[in-house]
């Protein structure tokens, strides 16, 4: 399968680490700081790039921070395709204490231009207009400042129109908005789960439920992940848990990680319980990389080996 991803907001992350643990007040020294590409499509390519997978990433690039967001990614082997933005890039600073413990500082992204906005759409319709099927676009992150919020609608509409297909990760507000066009994958977190459905959710066996009853309503396949506690899978192939191990945390975007560790062994296998297991024991990798890296794929099959999957 095709895999293009799609981040309308991509940043460079740079990531900051403490010689004691982070506190709000004090002179805080780094003893080490790293950048990577960043942004959650983007995200989600580096994961598949490391797996031996290769996907398109689709994003905006501006400023010398575009600039070393191009570069970031030539090095790293994935085949780009970029609208250039008056804007500079935005620069996402993540700071890690001793003790493990993250502090984020995200900044706003854009504002992009309407010309800019066609740009990019044009780019997609062509990409999703390629006769080479299945193709699999996924559509995650925030959206930056100049692009009205049913942008992802749209977008949704266009790729399914053109027999594509699409996996959608955002944030609360724009997942709810976009969710009645009928994305084929949506992979909240639990905060947003709960956002999007109104209620709080306490236990897995609610989450389960809750999973279940949004596939059952829309059609869409669920991914939720819930942290530490684990992960639900409802869709097609019927309904799962995975229960995690426990690792400290050191690293950010576990999300990005899981998700695009599930597209890959669900390719490959056509398992939805064995993709289930290598997303969680990747996440649980991630977790315990440091800051932004990617962790290697043998870190992610020795985790995937401790984790609990269940047929519920």
């Amino acid at each position: 399968m095709n895999i293009i991803t799609i981040t309308l907001n991509p940043a460079i992350d740079r990531t900051i680490f403490l010689d004691r643990p982070l506190s709000s007040n004090g002179v805080h020294r780094a003893i080490n700081v790293v950048e990577h590409g960043g942004g959650k499509g983007i995200n989600v390519s580096r994961t598949l790039k490391m797996l031996g997978m290769d996907s398109i990433a689709v994003y905006f690039a501006g400023g010398e921070t575009g600039k070393r967001l191009k570069q970031q990614l030539q090095n790293e082997n994935i085949q780009s395709i970029i609208v250039p933005t008056q804007s500079p890039t935005r620069t996402n600073i993540k700071v890690i204490g001793s003790d493990g413990k993250c502090a984020e500082f995200n900044e706003l992204g854009g504002p992009i231009s309407e010309e800019e906005l066609t740009k990019m759409i044009q780019k997609i319709e062509v990409l999703a207009k390629s006769p080479r099927k299945p193709q699999l676009f996924v559509i995650s992150g925030s959206i930056p400042q100049g692009v009205e919020k049913a942008v992802y609608n749209f977008l949704i509409r266009l790729l399914k129109d053109t027999g594509n297909m699409t996996a959608l990760d955002c944030d609360g507000e724009n997942l709810h908005n976009a969710i009645c066009t009928g994305p084929d994958i949506i992979k909240p977190n639990l905060a947003e789960l709960e956002s999007i459905l109104g209620t709080k959710i306490s236990t897995t066996e609610q989450a389960v439920e809750k999973c279940r009853q949004l596939y059952v309503d829309t059609g869409i396949e669920v991914l939720c992940t819930m942290g530490g506690n684990g992960a639900v899978y409802a869709g097609s192939d019927g309904f799962y848990t995975a229960e995690f191990p426990h690792v400290g945390e050191k690293g950010t975007g576990a999300g990005d990680t899981f998700l695009a560790a599930f597209l890959y062994e669900r390719t490959v296998t056509g398992d939805v319980s064995a993709a289930l297991k290598f997303a969680s024991g990747a996440a649980t990798a991630k977790v315990a990389t440091p800051g932004t890296a990617i962790p290697e794929v043998a870190e992610m099959r020795k985790y995937a080996e401790r984790v609990g999957i269940k047929k519920v």
